[in-house]
């Protein structure tokens, strides 16, 4: 079926080119996946494990309400400002917060006393 739409045109002309688009597909999820791992060694050397369960749950619950509201932010942003400008700011100077909160983080003293020296 031949649509004269030019609107439904620009879309397939739009669609085209996806390479790029796999290119990113494939450095976001390797860079996305190899930091996943790293959130459950983290978690046990500053909260221990005895509190991995609660603290690595209260940690991906806090991170699915961010990337929900994060969405929801953006789109309001985008909507009453007409830029995304605003939204980049706010997301640097929550995550300079976030920064401040976490540099007073220690290990716990077990995993410490638990690295092995390097002779």
């Amino acid at each position: 079926m031949r649509t004269t739409d030019p609107a439904a045109k620009r879309g397939a002309a739009v669609a085209a080119p996806r390479c790029p688009l796999y290119a990113l597909v494939i450095v976001f999820g390797a860079s996305y996946g190899g930091v996943m791992p790293m959130y459950a060694l983290l978690t046990r050397e500053y909260f221990g494990a005895r509190a991995m369960g609660t603290a690595y749950g209260a940690i991906f619950m806090l991170q699915a309400i961010g990337m929900g509201l994060g969405a929801y932010g953006g789109g309001w942003f985008y909507d009453h400002l007409g830029t995304y400008a605003w939204l980049f700011g706010s997301a640097t100077a929550v995550a300079a917060v976030a920064i401040l909160f976490a540099l007073p983080l220690q290990p716990s003293r077990r995993s410490i006393a638990r690295v092995p020296a390097v002779a």
